[in-house]
């Protein structure tokens, strides 16, 4: 599964893929299937698969996932293999 989550910062923007890897280190930091996020996802788990995509590109985000998210200006997921549902404005 792969999931492309663009996203900005001061320093620009950026767009990364994720791999199996990103994928198992969020479910187990969230202790979540991804089969149970076929209804939705949250912000906080796009920010969690967003910082470790970025740390497997080697764009070196900060160290510590809060330090990332406060970073974070914009962030979205442009693509998926429909088993994730983004959140909606409305619900942002």
């Amino acid at each position: 599964m792969e999931i492309e989550i663009k996203y900005s910062t001061a320093d620009g923007e950026f767009s990364v893929t994720t791999s199996m890897m990103e994928i198992v280190q969020m479910e187990r930091h969230f202790n979540v299937a991804i089969s149970a996020l076929a209804s939705g996802i949250s912000m906080d788990q796009i920010g969690y698969l967003a910082w470790r995509a970025s740390q497997s590109a080697g764009l070196k985000p900060p160290g510590r996932y809060d330090d990332f998210l406060k970073t974070i200006t914009a962030i979205e997921v442009v693509a998926n293999d429909d088993a994730l549902v983004g959140p909606t404005n409305a619900e942002q």
